[in-house]
């Protein structure tokens, strides 16, 4: 549509105020309008979506918030599953506990939505509390990374047994924690078209976005072939999980900064995707 402009500028008002001490009653609002939003777009059809959902998924895999982890059981299949049969039940594991967590996540999401309240990808990351858990998470694994203690679970190096076993479910699990704040290509268009839709499709594209995301260990895995294009053990190994370490510090001062957003600790002026916000 033509008519639709480039900006929209207006501004909100609430009774109660937009702060804790509710002395701020209103703020100014600036958001771009994307080109999709102003010209005709292709229908988008449920198989459609869900093979949007599943490029999506495999490019979550190098984007900040998940190439930590998968880097990490990537080094665990070098280092120490020589076995190709051990190596693909860890990374069925690994993919089991991502599939749970996305049809869990799916679940709550497809739930609030039916109970009429505003939701989308991330939504969790809205609640301080979460926020400041998964900081401290991720620092005490990036500690784990730097050497200064070792542990046998989850993100660290799977033992024999069932154990192992459970470590690799519970890190795809985390890696889906870690994901849901990024949004790759292609994701936008699927996940909003699965909020709209009945719950069967909704969870169909949700379970295609948890197997791309799964899909580059599964192939590793299932292809052995794959490894020869990863070193080999070495002391390579100690500087990339040196490397990981600092992403990982990365993502808590991340985390760190938008708790502060959310407790108030940055008044004034704030921007978060394109939208603009300024406090009087």
């Amino acid at each position: 549509n033509r008519d639709v402009p480039d900006q929209l500028e207006g501004i909100l008002v609430h009774e109660a105020g937009w702060d804790r001490d509710g002395t701020i009653k209103a703020v100014t609002v600036s958001a771009q309008v994307f080109p999709a939003a102003k010209g005709a777009s292709m229908p988008l059809t449920w198989w459609l979506a869900c093979f949007f959902a599943f490029l999506g998924g495999i490019i979550l895999n190098v984007m900040p918030c998940v190439l930590p982890v998968l880097s990490i059981k990537v080094l665990q299949l070098v280092q120490r599953e020589t076995e190709s049969g051990r190596a693909v039940v860890h990374a069925f594991f690994f993919l089991s506990g991502i599939m749970v967590s996305f049809w869990a996540l799916a679940a709550v999401l497809l739930l609030l939505k039916a109970a009429g309240h505003a939701v989308g990808w991330g939504f969790q990351f809205q609640s301080p509390v979460f926020v400041a858990v998964m900081a401290l998470v991720l620092f005490v694994f990036a500690m784990n990374l730097f050497g200064f203690f070792e542990f046998s679970f989850a993100l660290s190096g799977p033992k024999p047994g069932r154990k192992g076993f459970l470590g690799s479910f519970v890190s795809g699990g985390f890696m889906t924690l870690l994901a849901t704040p990024c949004t790759a290509p292609f994701m936008g268009s699927a996940l909003g078209f699965a909020l709209t839709q009945p719950w069967p499709v909704g969870i169909l594209v949700f379970t295609f976005l948890g197997l791309g995301l799964g899909a580059p260990m599964m192939a590793l895995t299932a292809w052995p072939q794959l490894t020869r294009f990863v070193p080999k053990p070495g002391p390579w190994m100690f500087t990339l999980k040196r490397i990981l370490g600092v992403i990982l510090l990365a993502c808590v001062l991340w985390l760190v900064s938008v708790l502060a957003l959310q407790l108030g600790f940055q008044p004034g002026h704030a921007s978060r995707d394109g939208i603009a916000l300024r406090a009087y």
